[in-house]
């Protein structure tokens, strides 16, 4: 009996082993094809109970990359600062669109708006606003379904819009600011052109014809005090300029205060801030002044509400992370012990083949041995068919082995010897079957001196 395995299943678990490897690397399109392929060697072979294994296995590989494709946590969105200020800023105008439809009882054109800075919130990954608006949507949609009038209730529009507003106030006071700039300006010109218009000049006299010509000097005119007009025309241009480079580096101050809030860099845009205050300080701006500490005091609340937001995003992504190690850990365990239950099943079906082709073997022996008896049978009732004369030499074949057995166990090899030899004469002439005519010969040259 042998124990060896044909060339078609050895070749089906080498590609059977090849694809564990690559589940286990979690390349799983290449572990499906090399399944295909196992499956449908033990196809060939007939061995449905295998396909069938094989066949749960490719299921639960599918099941797994689906399960993780789903699971795998999604990178947030990265855009460019300014980009993601200008959406906030659209999102918080239809916010403060949304309010305004919502109070004149325009519904659906309030759940429009609402809607759409929704997915705006969504893309900018700001969840807390993303969870006030869909309670809001939800009201809205209930409100419209059910045909009623809802009391006016604050919502997260009013942050947004209150955040609008107070950039609003900022820009006024800014246009303000540089009208009265303008208006100051207007004013020193008007005076500075007064100021320069000369005053009346005395007369020059004409000489009369045939006059000779006086050889005086001509009369001197107000050239001192047109001198000191162009000096003051001087100095006020210099302190207009003046003026103009503060309102310039003080706005542009805060507009990169401004900047780097939008970007969550309070502590710069705080400094920045300040220095826009020293700066308004010059030129004594007091209410630009205190509209800057207004926004100075608002960064504060801004900041706070950053950071929380950022400690809320960092647990939601932690658990998220926990809460997907656990599932892949759940599936780690659940995939083990599905393989051990395959390795299970495959000794159990490998034990049970073995069983078999022994049964087949021993059956197979049985056959073999029930054949020799069968013909030895025959042979034995052919010879009993056959003349006197051949039955003679059956009987003295019998006793001729008998004695050469007698005198081979009597420890007489020589005569044990000679009865052989002729023992396997008659044979030879009672034409017995080549195994019985070997066994003869082989006795022979163990008895043979050598």
């Amino acid at each position: 009996m042998t124990n060896g395995i044909s060339p078609e299943e050895a070749e089906a678990k080498k590609l059977e082993e090849k694809a564990r490897q690559h589940v286990r690397y979690r390349e799983y399109d290449a572990a499906l094809a090399l399944y295909e392929k196992a499956m449908d060697t033990y196809a060939r072979m007939g061995w449905q109970g295998q396909v069938g294994i094989l066949k749960k296995e490719v299921e639960r590989i599918q099941a797994m990359r689906k399960f993780l494709a789903e699971s795998a946590p999604v990178a947030a969105p990265k855009s460019d600062p300014q980009k993601a200020y200008e959406l906030e800023k659209s999102a918080n105008n239809l916010l403060k669109k949304a309010q305004e439809a919502r109070s004149q009882q325009q519904l659906q054109e309030s759940l429009d708006n609402y809607k759409q800075a929704l997915q705006i919130f969504e893309g900018l990954a700001f969840d807390y606003q993303v969870q006030k608006i869909r309670g809001e949507i939800q009201k809205l949609e209930q409100q419209i379904k059910g045909g009623g009038v809802a009391q006016t209730q604050s919502s997260i529009a009013e942050e947004g819009v209150e955040r609008i507003e107070q950039e609003r106030m900022l820009q006024d006071q800014k246009h303000k600011i540089q009208e009265t700039m303008r208006e100051r300006e207007r004013l020193e010109e008007s005076k500075r052109r007064e100021q320069v218009i000369p005053q009346k000049e005395a007369p020059i006299s004409t000489p009369e014809k045939g006059a000779p010509v006086s050889a005086s000097k001509p009369p001197v005119f107000v050239s001192e005090q047109r001198r000191a007009q162009l000096e003051r025309m001087k100095e006020l241009d210099e302190k207009r300029k003046r003026e103009k480079e503060i309102e310039t580096k003080a706005f542009d101050l805060m507009d990169q205060a401004k900047k780097h809030a939008s970007q969550g860099k309070f502590t710069e845009a705080r400094n920045l801030y300040l220095e826009s205050i020293k700066i308004l300080e010059r030129g004594n701006w007091t209410n630009q002044i205190d509209i800057v500490k207004r926004e100075i005091s608002e960064l504060r609340t801004r900041e706070e509400e950053f950071r929380k937001k950022e400690e809320h995003e960092k647990l939601r992504k932690t658990a998220q992370e926990r809460d997907f190690q656990t599932k892949v850990q759940d599936l780690q365990r659940k995939t083990e012990m599905e393989e051990k239950e395959r390795v299970e099943a495959r000794r159990k079906n490998e034990e049970k083949r073995k069983m078999v082709q022994e049964e087949i073997y021993r059956q197979r022996e049985q056959d073999i041995r029930k054949e020799k008896e069968k013909f030895a049978k025959v042979e034995e009732e052919k010879r009993k068919a056959k003349s006197p004369e051949y039955l003679k030499k059956v009987q003295l074949a019998e006793m001729t082995l008998a004695k050469a057995q007698k005198f081979e166990g009597a420890g007489k090899p020589d005569l044990a010897l000679d009865r052989y030899n002729y023992l396997l004469e008659l044979y030879k002439e009672l034409e017995y079957s080549p195994e019985m005519i070997n066994q003869i010969n082989e006795i022979i040259k163990k008895l043979k001196p050598s």
